[in-house]
């Protein structure tokens, strides 16, 4: 409202140009792991418009890792039934979120035209040691939010200084025996009132790692982002927030004695801001949920 430039989190102009072409389902929705989809693709103005252009499509998928590998490139879209294709796509048989983009080419390979929608496929994943949002303690001058999905809290926050805490029990084959044994993976952001979408201005919290009182990462988080990206966040009413995904490693002498207490402490960093959010597998931009995931 106040006419300073936003990020949108995509090229608007592909999406209000003269030609269109759009996906006939719902931006975001929930689907099975394995699940066969079919999304149907319409073009206006209508069909004979559009001669001598490519119709291509993509998909790219996170997993519950944070890791991001192609599915599908560049794949032309299904035979045109009057101004109608279709996609068609098997989404992976493990969790994740999945974006797929249509988008038409002209004669030299420039996207003229482009949308997109997400898939988000729910379900336990191997390879890591959750960190439950649910179990934290959270400490914040004023009133910590925790936002649920289905009743699983997904999305943790609080405003100006604070601290977000877990005490867990630590599997008993967990290989601390390197300097660097386990990294901890986490979605995180500053912790912006009101939640306004990604302008300029940016609102920065520095963010302290540490476990069992050792300090293992000093962070600067630059802002808390609020755009088309946090696809999760828009999908389960969380303003489209999102953060960074991090990967801190932790020493092997900070993970002993079969306890362990993991903490982030965050304040405004030298310019202002401040704040702390911390995302689920279901909220942000990745869906991860925050874990300790051993060294390779």
């Amino acid at each position: 409202y106040d006419r300073s430039p936003k990020d949108f989190g995509y090229d608007v102009a592909l999406l209000q140009g003269e030609r269109f072409i759009g996906l006939d389902c719902p931006p975001g929705q929930t689907v099975n792991p394995g699940e066969e989809m079919r999304i149907p693709v319409f073009l206006r103005p209508s069909r004979e418009r559009w001669a001598g252009e490519r119709l291509r499509w993509r998909a790219t998928f996170v997993d519950a890792m944070g890791r991001e590998r192609s599915l599908v490139e560049d794949a032309p879209l299904t035979e045109l039934v009057g101004d109608t294709a279709l996609i068609e796509l098997t989404m992976p048989a493990e969790p994740g979120l999945v974006r797929v983009e249509a988008m038409v080419l002209d004669c030299a390979g420039r996207a003229e035209a482009m949308n997109f929608c997400y898939l988000e496929s729910v379900g336990s994943a191997e390879e890591r040691l959750t960190l439950p949002l649910g179990q934290c303690r959270a400490e914040f001058p004023g009133e910590v939010e925790r936002g649920e999905v289905e009743g699983v809290v997904e999305l943790v926050s609080g405003e100006g200084r604070g601290r977000i805490e877990w005490d867990l029990e630590l599997p008993a084959d967990l290989d601390t025996g390197t300097a660097s044994a386990t990294n901890l993976v986490a979605e995180v952001s500053s912790r912006r009132p009101g939640a306004p979408q990604t302008g300029v201005d940016r609102w920065p919290s520095e963010l302290v790692v540490d476990v069992n009182g050792v300090e293992c990462a000093l962070l600067l988080l630059g802002d808390q982002p609020a755009d088309s990206r946090g696809a999760l966040s828009h999908m389960h009413g969380f303003q489209g927030r999102y953060g960074e995904l991090v990967r801190v490693a932790i020493p092997g002498d900070a993970l002993t004695g079969g306890r362990v207490t993991i903490g982030l402490t965050c304040g405004p960093a030298l310019d202002g801001g401040g704040g702390l959010t911390v995302y689920g597998t279901r909220a942000g931009r990745y869906p991860c949920a925050p874990m300790l995931v051993p060294a390779r």
